[in-house]
């Protein structure tokens, strides 16, 4: 067990179960002791051995917002407050269980070592691992709800009734930045939304405009864009998207989602489904368009239009004919008061053009000054 205690009323604030000491473990239950008391620590006392030393454990432990953070002397047992909550622990309540498996293996009490002989013989009896933390949860409870020594006071009872002015209740920013982890390296965002690789698993999310609803403007504005993931290992149903600043701080974008799962077989499908699927190709429908009139009017723009070449413009893959009515009457009205940007000019009328501009006196340079190397075309371009 990894536990996380308040020193003050010693009451067990989180833990968590793992073969051996770990960032996993540590995170899990310093995530549950945050959770449970709802206010930053002032201060957080750990030994300096174990999983403590590894990477994952060190960031972790560097974004907590406490004032002191430390670690204990070796060989100093009066500087473990825990050590000695531990012992009486052990003592007064785990060893009642008759599977108790004994203190310290350095302990001198016969009381305090494991009986083997009754472990061999009731192998068939021993916990499950879910019966074990069970009765592990069983047992802290009672000592949480047990009188303090010192006081008399139920430890539970003294810890809801203190305060501390110099540590101020948790938002959920503080959440986000003390139990989210962020990737390493930006993911980019494509057709297919991002896939970003959770403790070996590669996890799929997307941005929607609403609840089942594919944003496709975010994809058309976004697309090959990078974020950096934000993600709560405990709870994988939503991610954060960020952007990195030129100063080097994460700027917060979007939330994305998983992809919404619906059954294709109809006899299977949920209410509401069919709705879903036909806002999503509703959705899909007017996103394609938008694109098309986009690469239609810059077209027309730029002289570059099949119809302006002569050409005739194929039909639309998987389009309709009312689909391209709306297309071309909404290029039509974007595009009708519109020239091309160059137009061929004879040499006279490039002269003339140069003799009507006015020079700008402050930088030196004629206004409209838009041939480039190129004088037998001009800017003509007018909304």
């Amino acid at each position: 067990m990894y536990e996380v205690i308040d020193a003050y009323s010693e009451v067990f604030l989180g833990y968590s179960v793992c073969e051996t000491e770990n960032p996993r473990a540590q995170y899990a239950a310093y995530r549950m002791a945050l959770i449970t008391a709802g206010h930053r620590p002032y201060e957080v006392v750990h030994d300096n051995q174990g999983g403590h030393k590894e990477g994952d454990a060190v960031k972790f432990l560097d974004r907590l917002p406490v004032k002191v953070h430390r670690t204990t002397k070796p060989y100093s047992g009066q500087s473990k407050t825990i050590e000695s909550v531990f012992n009486r622990f052990q003592g007064q309540y785990l060893a009642q269980d008759k599977f108790f498996t004994g203190m310290n293996i350095t302990a001198v009490r016969k009381s305090s070592h494991v009986d083997t002989n009754f472990v061999y013989a009731n192998m068939e009896h021993l916990y499950t691992r879910a019966e074990l933390i069970k009765a592990y949860e069983e047992y802290r409870e009672r000592w949480n709800v047990a009188a303090h020594p010192n006081t008399g006071i139920s430890r539970m009872e003294m810890y809801l009734t203190s305060s501390n002015p110099a540590t101020p209740a948790i938002t959920e920013e503080d959440m986000v930045s003390m139990l989210w982890w962020t990737t390493e390296q930006p993911v980019a965002y494509t057709d297919n939304g991002l896939t970003v690789t959770i403790n070996g698993e590669k996890r799929k999310y997307e941005v929607h405009e609403r609840p089942g609803v594919y944003d496709y403007d975010f994809l058309g504005r976004n697309r090959g864009r990078r974020y950096y993931v934000k993600y709560d290992p405990c709870d994988l149903s939503s991610v954060r998207l960020y952007t990195k600043s030129s100063t080097g701080d994460l700027r917060f974008e979007r939330v994305a989602v998983p992809p919404v799962r619906i059954h294709r077989n109809i006899q299977e499908q949920l209410p509401g489904e069919q709705q879903l699927i036909r806002d999503n190709i509703k959705a899909n429908e007017e996103a394609y368009k938008k694109r098309e009139i986009e690469a239609r009017t810059i077209e027309r723009k730029y002289g570059m239009s099949l119809e302006q070449q002569g050409l005739n413009r194929p039909t639309l893959p998987g389009g309709s004919k009312k689909i391209e009515e709306e297309i071309e009457r909404e290029v039509h009205r974007r595009t009708r008061n519109l020239r091309p940007k160059y137009e061929r000019m004879s040499a006279g009328q490039v002269s003339k053009e140069i003799s009507m501009m006015i020079l700008d006196r402050s930088t030196g340079k004629k206004q409209n000054d838009d041939y480039g190397e190129d004088q037998q075309y001009r800017a003509v371009a007018k909304l």
